[in-house]
């Protein structure tokens, strides 16, 4: 737009010296016409580059508006999870502390105090994760090939058995 009323003021400065009649040299005439000629052709190109950006402003005007409106809705989604997950976790919070009275409770029941001992470090050392299921012939955990001995032993029940490869206590897979 400044470009455009500088060229405008210019063309006007010269046919004011065109129409005005202080020049009569007609070499510097057809200068002139000339000179308006190429100015009037630069306020063209000048007006249509601005109509192509106001065009241009409105379309980024409209597409600024639209992700607005998807940041807003997705700032109402992001709230609503994370309320949402607030209550889960407040729930699981409840649910893990009821469980850990229970285990608690259970400790008291144990009566074997060696296996109690070698199941808490094992818990310790992988993680809250001291037994394991057999499926598939694999222990559940590591995924080592469980020896058909060790199965043998699981069915028959009289004793605990370890995985060979992670040491937790094995499980058969009832299900």
């Amino acid at each position: 737009e400044l470009k455009l009323k500088s060229v405008d003021e210019k063309r006007s400065n010269f046919e004011k010296r065109l129409y005005g009649g202080s020049i009569t040299n007609p070499k510097e005439l057809s200068a002139i016409e000339k000179e308006i000629k190429i100015l009037k052709g630069q306020q063209s190109e000048l007006d249509g580059r601005t109509l192509e950006l106001y065009d241009l402003v409105e379309d980024l005007r409209r597409k600024a508006a639209d992700a607005r409106s998807a940041v807003a809705r997705l700032e109402v989604k992001l709230n609503e999870d994370l309320a949402r997950d607030a209550a889960e976790r407040a729930t699981l919070e409840t649910r893990i502390a009821e469980l850990n009275a229970k285990r608690q409770a259970a400790i008291i029941s144990v009566t074997d105090k060696a296996i109690l001992a070698r199941y808490e470090a094992i818990r310790k050392r992988s993680g809250n994760t001291a037994m394991a299921k057999v499926v598939d012939g694999k222990c559940e955990a590591c995924h080592v090939a469980v020896t058909t001995f060790a199965i043998r032993e699981l069915v028959a029940g009289k004793n605990y058995v370890f995985c060979e490869s992670c040491g937790r206590i094995l499980m058969l897979d009832n299900e």
